[in-house]
């Protein structure tokens, strides 16, 4: 018998030697998933690579309860790696082959995950739902203590849904089995909660005697970063009750502990939490250098996220041909399955069904076109299902890194000019960056609100006679600021008409977001210029600068999902989504739309519209004036 605890860093080695019948493979199934288990909070790609083996190993040997325990883990693994649809889809799997298989204890566990996965996108309602299905399942087969965890979940979703009561009630009772029980960890998270619940209600002392409560049992459990947590929340209490100077000693300490630790976002809101109290007490200076090392600790996690994304693709590919061979065992059952299905209906057939033949060929081939049908159906389904995941993981990607950054951002300088002690330099340079931040915001947020409206429900377009050039130099004068900051000629070509039949607020739109890209790639000193003219019989509308120009590999993705934002010659932001929709809306209207560009000598963004106005559209025009 191998002891787990004498593996050492020979785990894998060691496990490759179980090898045998369905017995031994499922031994090394539960090894597996234990490992999977014991990385979860060390290194998701760690374990999600040992739950992916134990998936293969558990379909192998038709082991259901280690299939749906792997793809449990599956699940948590992409969903702590921010991979929600990936997650998602996995512990929807468990889920499926829980009920299939009647284990109830699994069923409740993937229904608690299910509510985490929730809580961690702050669905707290569809939380709140599948923590109390798990605590029902965990209820009728009498396991107090996953009962009791669930409970103490309730309790936490209902204080952020602000029931304060019903979080206090089931917090006390979850509190109470787990003090029978001495479960450290349970008794921590209740006092937790217990904690923030009175501190809403601004009773602070019973506040600071839960969370000192909370610190006690965390300390026991040897769980460093929840400690930490409880000292800032003890931190918050104080700067709630307007005492700065006790505030500040217990932001002190967890800075310290987490520096020395490397909780790098516990270092960034404690940052963000000593700037607040340097604030209060009237030391600005202070205050804004703690918002500056909270701003740039707030960037390089962000970037160092961003690195991190690079690697798990790389290891995802291992993990994919893993998928693929699992996918391969399992059709390779249900092909067995089928052949011996098959065999027993020819006997059947010969000593019994001759007189049917004639029938049975008819339903056969009912049974065949039927299934054709339906397999055509699931194809363009699952294409269709591919694509909303790829746009749900885009609009994720934009609303977690690229709208964040900036909104904290505003927030913490609003914060900091509300005092009204600053400096007359620090308010202009501070009311600068922020006109600048708004309106970089609010550009961002109108191309995001508009590329999900024509992706999720569709835009027809509103057409009218609209005078291209007359629009162009109307775009153009919205950007005048923005170009003079940067002492960038921009110019109309001198055509005075040239119409056609569009929705205008959708051309005004492409240009818009031409120019604007344009301006965030040309240096300064540099020339943007707008052409528009007729190409026997097609208006082609050029927007052309003299900036860095774009790579080949980067030119080929410009109109898709795969496109990539980049920071302009003065660091301004973007998400992406500007020539996507430009594409989208230039093809509504029934135009196409491509770039030209040499690196380091400028780009040429053009699309073309038609200059005619079909007989159907005019007739439609006249009818309706």
């Amino acid at each position: 018998m191998i002891s787990y605890s004498s593996w050492g860093d020979d785990r894998d080695g060691i496990i490759n030697k179980i090898t045998g019948d369905y017995e031994k493979q499922r031994v090394k199934a539960n090894l597996l998933l234990k490992l999977s288990f014991d990385f979860m909070d060390k290194s998701s790609e760690q374990s999600l690579k040992y739950a992916f083996d134990a998936l293969e190993v558990a379909t192998k040997a038709e082991n259901n309860e280690a299939i749906a325990k792997a793809e449990r883990y599956i699940g948590d693994d992409y969903v702590n790696q921010l991979n929600f649809p990936e997650g998602l889809k996995y512990l929807i799997k468990a889920l499926d082959v829980c009920e299939t298989a009647g284990l109830k204890k699994e069923e409740g566990s993937v229904y608690n995950d299910l509510g985490e996965f929730n809580n961690t996108l702050k669905q707290y309602k569809k939380a709140l739902d599948f923590y109390n299905k798990g605590a029902a399942i965990f209820k009728g087969i009498k396991d107090k203590k996953y009962y009791y965890m669930s409970l103490s979940n309730i309790a936490s979703a209902y204080q952020k849904l602000g029931n304060t009561a019903k979080s206090e009630e089931i917090a006390r009772l979850s509190l109470k089995m787990a003090l029978s029980t001495n479960d450290t960890l349970l008794i921590g998270d209740n006092y937790r909660t217990l904690g923030t619940v009175y501190l809403s209600r601004d009773a602070y002392d019973s506040s600071k005697a839960s969370f000192d409560r909370a610190y006690y049992y965390y300390s026991k459990a040897h769980d460093e970063e929840a400690k930490l947590s409880i000292l800032q929340n003890i931190g918050n209490i104080y700067l709630k009750k307007q005492d700065p100077l006790n505030a500040e000693s217990y932001f002190q300490d967890v800075l310290n502990q987490a520096q020395k630790l490397r909780f790098s976002y516990l270092i960034t809101s404690t940052y963000q939490s000593l700037s607040m109290v340097d604030s209060m007490t009237g030391n600005f200076p202070r205050a804004l250098a703690y918002y500056k090392k909270y701003v740039q600790l707030n960037d390089s996690i962000e970037t160092v996220e961003k690195a991190m994304e690079i690697s798990k693709i790389n290891a995802h590919r291992d993990l994919e041909l893993k998928q693929k061979n699992i996918e391969k065992l399992t059709s390779e059952r249900d092909r067995q399955a089928i052949n011996i299905r098959f065999k027993n209906s020819i006997v059947l057939f010969f000593s019994v069904l001759l007189p049917l033949i004639g029938f049975l060929a008819m339903v056969l081939l009912y049974n065949y076109n039927q299934k054709k049908e339906i397999n055509n159906q699931l194809s363009i389904q699952k294409e269709e299902l591919q694509t909303l995941n790829t746009v749900k993981d885009r609009l994720f990607s934009i609303i977690s890194h690229d709208l964040r950054s900036p909104l904290a951002n505003l927030e913490a300088i609003l914060k900091l000019m509300e005092s009204g002690d600053l400096s007359n330099e620090e308010v202009m340079m501070l009311s600068s960056q922020l006109t600048h931040n708004v309106q970089e915001t609010s550009y961002m947020l109108d191309n995001l609100l508009q590329w999900s409206k024509s992706q999720m429900r569709g835009i027809n377009p509103k057409k009218d006679l609209v005078n291209l050039p007359e629009l162009a130099r109307e775009v153009v004068s919205f950007f005048n600021s923005q170009a003079d900051k940067k002492a960038i000629d921009i110019r109309v070509s001198k055509t005075d008409t040239l119409t056609t039949m569009v929705d205008k607020e959708m051309i005004k739109l492409v240009i818009r977001n031409l120019v604007a890209n344009a301006i965030k790639f040309t240096p300064s000193g540099g020339k943007i210029g707008i052409n528009i003219r007729n190409d026997r019989g097609i208006i082609l509308v050029s927007v052309s600068d003299s900036g860095i120009g774009i790579p080949d590999m980067v030119l080929e993705k410009l109109f898709t999902l795969e496109g990539i934002s980049t920071s302009g010659t003065q660091n301004e932001k973007g998400t992406g989504l500007g020539l996507l929709l430009c594409k989208d809306f230039i093809e509504i209207n029934q135009g196409k739309i491509w770039a030209e560009s040499n690196p380091g000598m400028g780009s040429t963004f053009t699309f073309s519209l038609p200059l005619m106005v079909k007989p159907m559209v005019q007739d439609a025009i006249l009818a309706k004036s």
